[in-house]
């Protein structure tokens, strides 16, 4: 990718319309690709030169709009395939991490503070910011859950500063439904949010070294993962088939994935290097996908087994962005802005097609 700055790659999406992956590029662009293909690069609207952007990424599912937040601007950029169709101003001071809900399309843009000092959830429906909710202090994560349809934002929890701040809030459409520090009456952030799609229960990760499970009736339960290790959690994904939860920590080497049902580990897998960043489950293929930042590589793992570890060609990779369908991993090398593409083979079995016969053609 360019690399006019310094900048690296990062987060992406899957538009389900065209099956592109889109996927930001730290130095002020967003690249499109086409499973091992480049499509295009595409600068900022505004950018006259490479500018360093803290940016988030966002698809619609509906729609195909490919949704990118730009806190030099204050703004939200629109994409549909290759080109911008419009910018939404004022979103607010620091726009960062950005959802689109499934059902009602709304999109969710968490702004780290606002003019009192306090975060903030821009609300936009189609083009147009409907409303502005005052949430707790610095979002750190956005979360939708599918079976309530609720918005889950962690955030950082109270201080000296700001007494009065919760470690999440939870909005319902435009509306700011409470803020609450679940029960805990200790100063408490929380630094990601995985939901199970198919139930509704959710894992996150609370000061990066507790893990809090989450049913959204019942009172919370905690995995305390430092009586089994020192490890400092990054980010937690859950797997649907087995119902569980995947926290990646930092600590190293070897680096360890921390596999849970609900409160309980279920075990503790040993993978290269160390510094675990993304986790993400591919269900076509029932794997789980893990990045090892400081070793160059990602680890698939099935159930509690390492069934291998690739490298992914460049240093730091980060962020996985998975195209379940069409069978494309993409991995974010963030210290060397490059982007290491995976793909699947089909079986020969797989059904009467030219990939069957013309396998030289394959990619």
């Amino acid at each position: 990718m360019p690399d006019d700055i310094g900048g690296g790659t990062a987060r992406g999406v899957i538009n389900p319309t065209n099956g592109w992956a889109y996927i930001i590029n730290e130095a002020g662009s967003i690249a499109i690709l086409d499973g091992p293909e480049l499509v295009k690069v595409m600068p900022l609207p505004g950018r006259k030169e490479a500018t360093w952007m803290e940016a988030d990424i966002a698809v619609d599912e509906k729609t195909g709009y490919v949704f990118v937040t730009d806190e030099l601007m204050g703004a939200v950029h629109v994409i549909s395939r290759t080109h911008y169709v419009t910018t939404i101003p004022n979103v607010g001071m620091s726009p960062g991490y950005i959802e689109v809900h499934p059902e009602t399309g709304y999109v969710y843009v968490a702004n780290v503070w606002n003019e009192h000092g306090m975060g903030e959830i821009a609300v936009i429906s189609n083009t147009r910011v409907i409303t502005r909710l005052e949430v707790g202090h610095a979002p750190q994560t956005l979360a939708i859950n599918p079976v309530d349809g609720n918005v889950y934002v962690g955030q950082l929890g109270p201080s000296s500063e700001r007494p009065t701040a919760r470690m999440l809030a939870i909005i319902h459409g435009s509306k700011l439904v409470t803020q609450t520090n679940l029960g805990l009456s200790m100063s408490a952030s929380i630094y990601d949010i995985a939901v199970n799609p198919n139930t509704g229960e959710m894992y996150m990760i609370r000061d990066y070294g507790t893990l809090i499970y989450w049913d959204g009736a019942h009172d919370i339960r905690m995995a305390n993962l430092y009586e089994k290790g020192d490890y400092g959690l990054n980010s937690v994904g859950v797997e649907t088939k087995r119902n569980w939860a995947y926290a990646t920590s930092w600590d190293g080497p070897p680096s360890h994935v921390v596999v849970l049902q609900k409160d309980k580990v279920v075990k503790e897998i040993e993978v290269p290097g160390y510094d675990i960043r993304g986790v993400v489950y591919d269900a076509t293929h029932d794997y789980v996908y893990v990045a090892n930042r400081l070793s160059g590589s990602m680890s698939i793992i099935r159930g509690t087994k390492v069934i291998t570890t690739v490298s992914t060609g460049g240093i730091g990779p980060t962020y996985i962005t998975v195209d379940e369908k069409r069978g494309y991993v993409y991995v974010s090398n963030a210290d060397t802005h490059s982007v290491a593409v995976f793909g699947y083979h089909p079986q020969p079995n797989e059904g009467l097609s030219w990939k069957r016969f013309l396998p030289f053609l394959q990619r």
